[in-house]
């Protein structure tokens, strides 16, 4: 059995095929998982570290992070950044870590 496209069904067809195609704000998050990013706070710190999970309240995750202020640094393992106080998220590069 065969089924005829009409010209509501192509419409309806090419919308579908459309929103498949972009990418919700989950997926686009998911393909960030296990990659090194940076985030800058409010406070001036930058947290460097490899993103591990986000929840609804937008805290983050980092494993194997490194703080930074000003001129010093610090090893701070993993660590959860409060969404409230994330200014900036950098991803630094596409490959996994």
């Amino acid at each position: 059995m065969q089924a005829q496209l009409t010209c509501d069904d192509n419409v309806a067809a090419k919308d579908q095929e459309t929103s498949s195609a972009v990418p919700s704000a989950k997926e686009k998050l998911r393909a960030y998982l296990n990659h090194r990013m940076r985030i800058s706070c409010d406070d001036s710190r930058q947290f460097t570290g490899i993103f591990k999970c986000v929840d609804n309240s937008k805290n983050i995750i980092l494993s194997d992070t490194t703080e930074t202020r000003q001129d010093s640094q610090r090893y701070v393992g993993m660590i959860m950044v409060p969404g409230d106080h994330i200014r900036q998220i950098l991803v630094e590069n596409l490959e996994y870590v």
